[in-house]
């Protein structure tokens, strides 16, 4: 079962909002195919603190998480493992996306993230 509101350590919000402001170019990129509800008509927020982390992406009506990682860096290390586990800890699906992708075929990751939702919509677990 889903959780209406998901905790976070108050500590981190001046950092998401550091985040905010200086949005790296892939971020921005991807931030504009979802702001203001243009993805499949569901609201997503930036920077969003859940747990002891902050997400890239995160819509609550879908519980879904999306995370930009550098396509050099090794983002099935350890501490992303743990990171991963603790979010979907609360009920999120945590989709991964590397700058390269999105650099090279945003529509495509688009198209991904829509199936991504249409799956979560399907799934018996959604009210």
């Amino acid at each position: 079962m889903a959780i209406s509101f998901i905790p976070y350590n108050q500590k981190l919000v001046p950092l998401a909002v550091k985040l905010r402001n200086n949005s790296t170019v892939c971020n921005k990129l991807l931030w504009e195919e979802l702001r203001e509800r243009k993805l499949l008509g569901y609201k997503f927020d930036r920077h969003k603190p859940l747990g002891e982390y902050i997400v890239d992406f995160y819509s609550p009506e879908l519980m879904l998480a999306i995370e930009i990682k550098d396509s050099k860096a090794d983002y099935k290390s350890g501490y992303d493992k743990r990171r991963r586990k603790e979010i979907e800890r609360f009920g999120v699906k945590v989709v991964t996306i590397t700058d390269l992708q999105i650099k090279n075929n945003i529509k495509r990751v688009v198209e991904r993230l829509k199936q991504q939702i249409k799956q979560i919509k399907e799934s018996p677990n959604i009210a």
